[in-house]
């Protein structure tokens, strides 16, 4: 006999009414208040959509999920495609969390390539510093913390501490050059749809698998205190990389202006411009060209710094495109296996360092949209599945996991795993797919983790204008030139959690107008009762 509920007589000619059907009852009576909020958001996304003079100028385009059900709320050009910009990072960072799993970790090693032995002190031969994609020897802090975010020790203690390994092993003295590797992924420095001089920015810093301080380093110009005085300059890390070539004056009346340019196939900056006099400085950071040499020219200066005798230079080594068969069993690990394992070959091992957690790794790419950190991530990707890492196997597992999702390549296709690159195309719907497959998985946590929250951290810290709704947003943003995007997840009053895609194409006007109407969409379904 089902178990049931008694009611009185009076109530209704049943007295006994089985759990089941009480359940059906309660539910169907909750469907008209579920169906009217949808309806209600519906409405109020239709109005806000006509009244916004950005859809009307750009393209732009809108899709609304439960993820819970999957049923589609709101779409708005859901099914066309847009360049995505930064949302690229949503698509790249759940693909490697998805292969390699929230603790794994890369690695960096320090490799003697000659016979050494602590009772003589003396390395006779080059010793290499071995970079397997490891984004966190710099200045930044892990894990992403929103009060240090801004916070930086150009000081890099990492790079001191494998120094400090070295001296441990009893070498006092290497014989030969210090070697920056970085033969673990395939040297292609730049990414199809870049523009030439993104590679002169922080942000279009050149991908290699060993990676130091971001591959950038930050210049500070400071005027003098006269007219005509010469200005001086900082650099940080302090490296003997670069010669600088110092064009920029104390100039009475000038406005404040810095250009740079390097010289390609040499090390040196060319800089020029004007700052009147006492100013503030300004402030710049410019990306490496061969991120593998200096970080063993850093390297090689840690080590003099501790009075370990270096007698040759700093050189690197690269993988080149039609050398993949060099990606040996030294380079080789497979897929899900331990990142904290050594292969026994290397007999030379000095040191071995390891990342940060894989999860902190996407959390600094999400919350801070590091272009870099991304390419590496989706280059790792490739290295654990293939023994070698490299761009377009790298997309090739991206595009076998969308395919998992049911994302057709008509739908999702992308040349780069930051955004950087306008040739990525990418639907608002299938944006909402990746991110429902995200709040189902296993890893959802982690995930939601990665993501910045609206007016709190990350590139959302000072988006919203103080709105208290914006607390419960938590998006991934994307910016380019004509170009802004906005896709995560926004929690309603009533606790339930919606994914949105938002993203705006071809607009000619200031880039905060097209932020600001992306903002008013994800406050909208976060008002939802």
């Amino acid at each position: 006999m089902p178990i049931g509920f008694r009611f009185p007589a009076y109530a209704s000619g049943w007295r006994f009414l089985p759990s089941y059907i009480l359940l059906a009852c309660l539910l169907l009576a909750a469907l008209p208040n579920a169906v009217g909020q949808e309806a209600s958001l519906q409405t109020r996304l239709a109005r806000l959509w006509n009244q916004e003079t950005i859809p009307q100028q750009a393209f732009a385009g809108l899709v609304v999920v439960d993820p819970s059900t999957g049923k589609t709320i709101f779409s708005q050009n859901g099914s066309r495609t847009f360049t995505p910009a930064s949302n690229t990072k949503l698509f790249s960072t759940a693909l490697a969390l998805t292969r390699l799993g929230p603790e794994y970790r890369m690695e960096t090693e320090v490799r003697a390539e000659a016979p050494w032995a602590p009772e003589s002190g003396v390395l006779q031969g080059d010793l290499a510093l071995i970079g397997r994609g490891d984004p966190s020897i710099s200045s930044r802090t892990f894990p992403y913390d929103r009060e240090t975010a801004q916070e930086r020790d150009y000081d890099l203690p990492a790079l001191k501490e494998l120094a400090k390994a070295v001296a441990d092993r009893g070498i006092r003295v290497i014989e030969g050059d210090i070697i920056g590797d970085d033969r673990a992924y395939v040297w292609e420095p730049l990414r199809e749809g870049w523009a030439q001089d993104d590679a002169l920015f922080d942000y279009g810093a050149p991908v290699s698998a060993l990676t130091l301080n971001d591959n950038t380093v930050r210049l500070s110009v400071f005027a003098g205190m006269r007219d005509g005085e010469p200005t001086r300059l900082d650099l940080r890390p302090t490296t003997h990389y670069y010669d600088i070539l110092n064009e920029v004056h104390t100039v009475r009346g000038a406005k404040p202006q810095l250009e740079w340019d390097r010289i390609w196939g040499q090390r040196t900056l060319l800089l020029e411009g004007a700052l009147p006099p006492a100013s503030a400085p300004i402030i710049r950071h410019i990306a490496i060209d061969d991120p593998a040499l200096f970080a063993a020219q850093a390297f090689r200066e840690a080590l003099l710094a501790i009075g370990i005798t270096v007698k040759g230079n700093a050189r690197s080594r690269h993988l080149l495109a039609p050398d993949y068969s060099h990606a040996g069993p030294e380079l080789r690990q497979k897929r899900g296996a331990s990142a904290v394992s050594v292969p026994e070959a290397n007999k030379g091992q000095i040191h071995l360092r390891l990342s940060p957690p894989l999860s902190d790794l996407i959390r600094m790419v999400n919350k801070q949209s590091q272009n870099l950190h991304a390419e590496l991530l989706l280059c790792e990707v490739s290295r654990a599945k293939n023994g070698f890492g490299s761009r377009n196997d790298g997309l090739k597992e991206l595009r076998a996991f969308l395919t998992e999702l049911g994302i057709s390549a008509e739908q999702a296709a992308f040349s780069d795993a930051s955004g950087m690159s306008r040739l990525n195309l990418v639907s608002p719907e299938s944006t909402a797919r990746l991110l429902t497959a995200m709040w189902k998985s296993p890893h959802r946590d982690v995930w939601m983790g990665s993501l910045p929250i609206g007016g709190k951290d990350g590139t959302l810290s000072s988006r919203f204008d103080g709105n208290l709704l914006a607390e419960r947003v938590s998006a991934k943003t994307g910016t380019l030139t004509g170009v802004s995007a906005l896709s995560g997840y926004a929690r309603t009053r009533s606790g339930k959690v919606l994914v949105f895609s938002a993203m705006v194409n071809n607009h000619n006007g200031p880039g905060s107008a097209s932020r600001k109407f992306l903002d008013a969409l994800a406050l909208e379904i976060a008002q939802t009762p």
